[in-house]
């Protein structure tokens, strides 16, 4: 049987992000365990790689901000593009948090020459000239190097005892453990009673080689409010999403629907005012796991001991992964977590919200 100190359910970039952050702090006894064949698999793989740190919520934001910090600075930052991110918002009032705008919407144009709003209305523009794009799939591999994993291992149940965690049980064996960090995403549900803490919701992507043409480093667009779209150069195509949101059961996260993708044309020809013809050369359906108030849960469950938390990131995983690694991991090493967001981020907030029940 294995006993490591610490289990880390999830090896997506929460759970690798911890993991790393672990193992910086002195912890070298980790075992990640994943549901599916290989790490990344899911949300981690299916996002759009966009790197934004201009988020409402201030706390957030704050770990986002941390996260571009060490991005840049690490030696191996060639999981980062600094190519520019604009943003577009009819109703600037809407969107004080941003600031004043600093830039003109046709200048978009230059980089997207069939970008073309509706005449008549007016939209403000924020260019972030040091945000961009993070390569996931390096990121997840910076995190998990050297880190023991386990995949195709689902975990059905944790163990316990007198309210206190040791170990979780998968389909392939039993594993005692001193911790236990959940970070599964939307599967961390199925450990919960009823809906749990965390909300699945759907998000659709596509790409197409002929919406318009671009450079390779041409900035990211984020278009907010009505109507709202965001879109990035992947290669020779357009990576587009119109932020739909359906909330899912986590095994249905992937599942295109069709129907949708009608909605996403009808986005095309508002933003692009376009009559080319143009075709999908691929579309998806990936997760995105909000807490049960639309924040991150990062620390301690309230009520197990040497349960912890971290998820919830809602889209902002990758932006975020690295200082959301870092305060799940202060949680399990320091007695006393000093972070500006760990109470804003505490699992106890959701106290009443209804707990966990398959436990053995």
């Amino acid at each position: 049987m294995r006993k490591p100190q610490i289990v880390i359910v999830g090896a997506g970039i929460a759970g690798a992000a911890t993991a790393w952050s672990l193992k910086q702090a002195g912890i070298h006894d980790i075992l990640v365990v994943e549901r599916s064949c290989q790490p990344g698999l899911h949300a981690t793989k299916k996002n759009a790689g966009i790197l934004r740190t201009a988020i409402e919520n201030p706390s957030i934001k704050l770990l986002a901000k941390e996260s571009k910090t060490f991005y840049k600075d690490h030696p191996e930052k060639n999981f980062l593009s600094m190519c520019g991110l604009f943003l577009t918002a009819e109703d600037k009032k809407q969107y004080k948090w941003l600031g004043e705008p600093n830039n003109e919407i046709n200048n978009i144009q230059k980089f997207y020459p069939d970008f073309a709003p509706p005449k008549g209305r007016n939209y403000s523009t924020w260019l972030f000239e040091d945000e961009g794009l993070i390569d996931s799939k390096k990121l997840l591999d910076f995190f998990l190097r050297d880190i023991e994993l386990v995949c195709d291992a689902e975990v059905f149940s944790l163990i316990k005892k007198n309210n206190t965690v040791y170990g979780i049980n998968t389909k392939r064996e039993t594993i005692e453990c001193q911790t236990v960090i959940l970070a599964q995403g939307g599967w961390a549900n199925g450990l919960c009673s009823n809906a749990g803490i965390f909300l699945p919701k759907r998000r659709h992507l596509i790409t197409s080689p002929s919406i318009t043409s671009f450079s390779k480093n041409s900035p990211v667009v984020w278009n907010l409010g009505e109507k709202e779209t965001y879109f990035r150069p992947l290669g020779k195509e357009l990576l587009l999403s119109i932020c739909d949101n359906t909330l899912v059961p986590p095994e249905e996260g992937e599942r295109v629907d069709d129907g949708l993708l009608k909605n996403i044309k009808e986005n095309i020809c508002y933003w692009f005012q376009t009559n080319k013809e143009y075709k999908f050369s691929d579309s998806w359906a990936g997760l995105r796991t909000f807490g049960e108030d639309n924040s991150f849960v990062i620390g301690p469950d309230p009520k197990l001991k040497n349960l912890f938390w971290c998820g919830g990131l809602g889209g902002h995983g990758i932006t975020t992964a690295y200082a959301a690694g870092q305060l799940a991991a202060k949680w399990v090493t320091q007695k006393k977590v000093v972070h500006p967001c760990a109470e804003a981020f505490s699992p106890k907030r959701l106290f009443d919200f209804p707990r966990l029940t398959s436990i053995k």
